[in-house]
């Protein structure tokens, strides 16, 4: 006849001591906070570098609408249109129309050129970036855009000037006229 050994009696008050395990669950835990953080970072920098794409794109937008001003506004919004949709990182443009702007220089919430032409804002369209790693923690996407706006200017009401070629006369060339009558 075969004996087994009962097992020796286990102390309550040993069990609530024992911490077989503990290092496993610090572990697991830690990794999830690791993770997540490493989600996010990696989303966020995603958004971030669209954002930066998305400011490049409106402060050329901005600058080559700029060329046509104070003159044609209609001519400096469709310029800062092409522009922009022209040096959208990827394939595709933002999609606006250039043929849309008015002949006063406007674009609903694209561009905006003052009465005198002497300012124009660009603003990109919003972006929706699609998060991967972070939809773990419910966010799926975030969006972003940028603006930019360049403002003709000269203190004092200087004009630009240039020297002429071969500089024997001593005297200076206007490059461009500023609107209005002569500064003092």
């Amino acid at each position: 006849m075969k004996t087994f050994l009962s097992p020796r009696p286990v102390n309550p008050l040993r069990r609530l001591r024992d911490d077989d395990g503990a290092v496993a669950i610090s572990v697991a835990i830690a990794a999830l906070v690791l993770f997540g953080v490493g989600a996010l970072a990696v989303d966020i920098g995603n958004l971030y570098s669209v954002r930066r794409e998305s400011q490049t794109s409106a402060d050329l937008a901005a600058l080559a609408g700029a060329r046509e001003l104070p003159g044609d506004k209609q001519a400096a919004c469709k310029v800062a249109v092409a522009y922009l949709n022209d040096n959208k990182p990827g394939a595709t443009g933002y999609g606006v129309n250039p043929g849309a702007c008015s002949a006063g220089g406007a674009l609903t919430n694209i561009v905006n050129i003052t009465g005198d032409g002497l300012q124009i804002s660009v603003r990109t369209p919003d972006q929706q970036v699609d998060f991967g790693l972070a939809g773990v923690f419910g966010l799926s996407h975030g969006a972003t855009a940028a603006s930019a706006t360049v403002e003709l200017r000269s203190p004092g009401r200087l004009l630009p000037f240039g020297l002429t070629s071969g500089c024997k006369n001593v005297g200076s060339v206007v490059l461009k006229a500023a609107p209005g009558p002569p500064g003092p």
